[in-house]
């Protein structure tokens, strides 16, 4: 018992799952200047999170702990939030309008609500 409450204390502390959602944003692609032009590109579309009556933490964009496998370079973003699904629309409006810019259309963007590893 006295491990599970040191946990939850620390979790609720730090903002972690049950306390919060955590979504994980992932950008890859071939150019290692290109990814992380990207990731704060996308990082700038979010301005709309501010209009959220939520309190929304992002951690990021920065390189993956494993920054690069089979050629691709990669950056994450980690955005914590209580409601994810108030997100959605948002986060795929960023997704979109990176996709619309043509210095960004070779780089990958996952979107990962509640990921079991962070990668």
């Amino acid at each position: 018992m006295a491990f599970y409450n040191g946990e939850i204390a620390e979790r609720r502390l730090m903002w972690y799952p049950p306390f919060s959602k955590i979504i994980c944003v992932q950008f890859q692609g071939a150019s290692q200047t290109l990814v992380p032009q990207a990731a704060k590109f996308y990082l700038k579309q979010l301005g709309a999170l501010s209009l959220l009556k939520q309190k929304i933490q992002i951690l990021g964009p920065i390189p993956s702990p494993i920054s690069r496998i089979k050629n691709k370079y990669r950056w994450q973003m980690l955005i914590k939030c209580r409601n994810d699904d108030e997100l959605d629309k948002i986060l795929r409006d960023a997704e979109t309008a990176c996709r619309k810019n043509k210095n960004y259309k070779a780089v990958s963007i996952i979107i990962d609500k509640n990921p079991n590893i962070i990668y």
